[in-house]
């Protein structure tokens, strides 16, 4: 297909500026989609490929699409700069082509509708040409920024503002590279959010030819982040900043050319920016940027005072005309729903996760049964939810909450005797949290959870409130929490007691929780009521009457402190909090070698035998070898497992 001639000398008819930061997996595709353009057309075009000091292997694949096509050139920043703008403005020192088009490294091109733009924008000699774009999500393609009612006799001052009113200021569009030249314009390479508006912006208000395309030239790939946040997944002080500085700036460039930015933008910005606050705002805004906003906003009041709001945002938009910082820090703060029907590990770090969140419960019934209206409410209400155990809950909210709320799951061990997980929308599910190792591997093989998705956080210790243990007496008092099923292994303490009474009678036992009478499911297994007969034979049999005391519930925070060791000797755990507690009350826990516990606790305090396990113990019976035994484990749960290190792991899960 022959070209309209150019109307301005050069060689090179387009010049494509790639920024490229550990995109080795999608470069390709962006360089292929420039192929089939130069294939397709006869069209002389050159990409300017620019690495941002990639750690992965980018640098080197563009190296090799430079020597592959004879229209790519590899650059490399000297230092990485944080953002696209800095490799966008070297890219432009490099450039040859008569108009200049800007492609993300994880996009595409779209042939067909770039050269629709490219033979408007010769013809009618342009400074710019807008088109749509499709954006592709999950296999679905939406087209976006479509143009209402183009008409290309309208004035200037009408097409920019029907582009600044119906299109996102993305990187996309056709640009004369005089019009960067002349003008100096350069990517602002201080901000992080809406350097594409103050570029975009600039651009029109220097041009004199705009047109628009209604064919979409540019694929964008949405792709749901895991792990590593987008700078669009945080909103604190720096972005409320660069909001500021492009709402101003942008307000100033457009007035020159009689356009009101906040009337045509400012409600979808704003709008935004608030949403952006509540959802993903940390640690909140300095009182002296929050006043800076307060006299923003009243500036433009008659302007905002006609722009529609959320009930919460509206909120938040009014104490910040009042002046109420408070009231504006209660309006943004992040919204945590927890749903589920056992909530008593997670109940624990709710006075902590208040500090950081406005917390309300969806209490389940039972594993599937709950209020569906209610939850309802609640799921709107919030910006987050959290399903503590992956049971009816987790499916309920996965296929409800919409996906613009944050999901989380958590699962601890006996999830994975039940079917739930098989019925979960994982697509729908930002992240599932496991408490051990072992069993997110489990996990893994049990349910088809994506890999990524994945998170390991410990279970919760709120080491500030264990009364501490101190009696040297303590080192002969054993205990045992919880007994009930059969693989809490309730026989093999009494084993390892019968074997340091052997050695000293000063050992006991004390039991806590449950009793197998109390539990009418005990009473009707077999098999676990042969097993408590079992232990209860040999009680009597090694004369421990008086050594074993079974005490119920009791308040572990003050009664572990007066036990030296807590026994774990489980079949098996998902954590073990018991032993953690021990630790917490300083004191010591031992361990019967579990699947997963080396993971957990640290491995002086693992054993293979019951043997070794009483060796160490009668070791103790020394008080200062006991006092440098715990040590470790209380350092431990301390510096791993305390609830301010759960909160931050669940804070940087979420924000």
């Amino acid at each position: 297909m022959s070209l309209p001639s150019m109307s301005r000398a050069s060689n090179v008819a387009v010049s494509f500026i790639i920024p490229v930061f550990n995109s080795a997996g999608t470069l390709g595709r962006a360089i292929d989609s420039l192929v089939v353009l130069t294939q397709t057309y006869d069209l002389p075009i050159e990409a300017v490929i620019v690495d941002d000091c990639s750690t992965d292997a980018s640098a080197k694949l563009a190296e090799h699409l430079s020597h592959q096509y004879e229209w790519v050139k590899a650059l490399s920043m000297e230092r990485n700069s944080g953002s696209p703008s800095g490799p966008r403005n070297l890219g432009l020192q490099h450039v040859q082509g008569e108009f200049v088009y800007f492609l993300d490294s994880d996009d595409e091109i779209l042939p067909e509708g770039f050269y629709s733009a490219y033979q408007l924008a010769m013809s009618r000699a342009c400074d710019v040409v807008r088109a749509p774009l499709i954006v592709e999500e999950d296999a679905k393609q939406i087209t976006r920024n479509s143009i209402n009612s183009w008409d290309s006799r309208d004035s200037l001052e009408a097409k920019v503002s029907k582009i600044i009113g119906q299109q996102s200021t993305t990187v996309g569009g056709l640009i004369c590279r005089s019009i960067l030249e002349q003008n100096q314009i350069r990517w602002r390479d201080d901000i992080r959010l809406g350097e594409d508006t103050l570029f975009l912006i600039e651009i029109l208000s220097h041009s004199t030819n705009v047109e628009y395309s209604p064919v979409p030239d540019y694929r964008y790939f949405k792709v749901k982040s895991v792990g590593e946040k987008a700078s669009t997944q945080c909103y604190e002080e720096k972005e409320l900043r660069d909001h500021l500085t492009v709402w101003k700036k942008a307000s100033a460039l457009l007035a020159d050319v009689n356009i009101n930015y906040l009337e045509i933008r400012g409600n979808v910005a704003l709008r935004a920016a608030l949403q952006a606050m509540c959802k993903y705002n940390r640690n909140g805004f300095s009182e002296a940027l929050f006043d800076e906003f307060s006299r923003w906003l009243n500036l433009n009041k008659r302007t905002i005072a006609a722009f529609s709001f959320e009930a919460r945002s509206q909120a938040a938009v009014e104490a910040a005309l009042q002046g109420d910082y408070q009231a504006f820090r209660k309006a943004i703060r992040t919204r945590l729903l927890v749903a589920g029907g056992d909530l008593k590990f997670i109940e624990l770090s709710f006075p902590y996760l208040a500090e950081q969140f406005d917390i309300k419960v969806d209490k389940w019934a039972g594993e599937a049964s709950h209020d569906p209206a209610k939850s309802r409410v609640l799921a709107n209400w919030a910006d987050v939810i959290w399903c503590e155990w992956m049971l009816g809950n987790a499916v309920w909210y996965s296929r409800a909450a919409s996906p613009d709320k944050t999901l989380i799951i958590r699962m601890h061990r006996f999830e994975l005797t039940r079917n739930y997980g098989n019925q979960i929308n994982f697509d729908n599910v930002d992240n599932v949290v496991v408490c051990s190792l072992p069993y997110v591997v489990e996990l893994l093989n049990v349910f088809d959870v994506p890999r990524e998705k994945v998170s390991l956080i410990p279970n919760i210790f709120l080491t500030d409130q264990y009364r501490q243990g101190s009696s040297p007496e303590r080192v002969y008092n054993l205990a045992l929490v919880g007994m009930v099923p059969a693989l809490k292994g309730y026989h093999r303490a009494l084993e390892v007691l019968s074997k340091l009474r052997q050695q000293d009678d000063r050992y006991t036992l004390t039991v806590f929780g449950k009793q197998p009478e109390e539990l009418s499911w005990v009473a009707n297994d077999p098999s676990e009521r042969a097993y408590f007969d079992y232990c209860q034979k040999f009680i009597s049999e090694n004369q421990l009457e008086d050594a074993v005391t079974l005490k119920g519930w009791a308040n572990l925070k003050q009664e572990l402190a007066d036990f030296g060791y807590v026994l774990s000797v489980s079949d098996l755990e998902s954590f073990h909090v018991a032993p953690g507690e021990a630790f917490a009350a300083g004191n010591a826990a031992v361990f019967l070698s579990w699947d997963g516990v080396e993971y957990i606790y640290p491995s002086r305090y693992i054993f293979e035998e019951k043997d070794e396990m009483v060796a160490e113990i009668l070791r103790g019976r020394d008080i200062e070898y006991f006092e440098e035994f715990r040590q470790e484990g209380a350092e431990l749960v301390r510096n791993r497992y305390d609830v301010s290190r759960f909160v931050e792991s669940v804070c940087d899960l979420i924000f």
